[in-house]
């Protein structure tokens, strides 16, 4: 049956049969299930059917306050400011990781323990962070909306 211009589609998303219980799917949807869901996705479950909101981009901006699309070059410095503080310090400790090791190895008893467990899961915290941080500065310098146009 098509769908006229005025009828919202709508999709059934909570029935699926290919997902039982011992399904390996099943298995991979209870690691999403740590947290109970809220009261209105419990409503929205028992719908059992989605329907887009019949919502404008117009209403959308209306809903949000105003003072947060004022743009604030201090602000934004400090954003900036702040990820770079951290990057840096950072940096710095990942520097003396390996001296940290050395003496932390001297004074165990398992000093083949230190470096083949702890040093390289230190190393991947620091990469995953560092990567964390430095991916905040890209974003804070692709979005041009932060500070006010005075040069572009």
């Amino acid at each position: 049956m098509p769908i006229s211009h005025h009828q919202q589609p709508t999709i059934n998303t909570f029935e699926s049969p290919s997902l039982s219980l011992g399904s390996p799917q099943h298995l991979t949807m209870i690691w999403f299930q740590i947290f109970p869901d809220g009261p209105e996705c419990e409503v929205r479950a028992n719908r059992k059917t989605f329907a887009p909101p019949d919502l404008s981009l117009k209403d959308l901006r209306n809903a949000i306050p105003q003072h947060l699309f004022e743009r604030s070059t201090l602000k934004s410095a400090l954003y900036i400011s702040v990820h770079v503080f951290l990057t840096v310090l950072l940096y710095v400790c990942a520097e003396r990781i390996p001296l940290i090791l050395d003496q932390l190895s001297k004074t165990c008893n398992h000093p083949k323990v230190i470096h083949n467990l702890v040093q390289p899961i230190l190393w991947v915290l620091y990469w995953g962070w560092q990567g964390m941080f430095f991916a905040g500065i890209w974003c804070l310098g692709q979005f041009q909306k932060l500070v006010p146009r005075l040069f572009f």
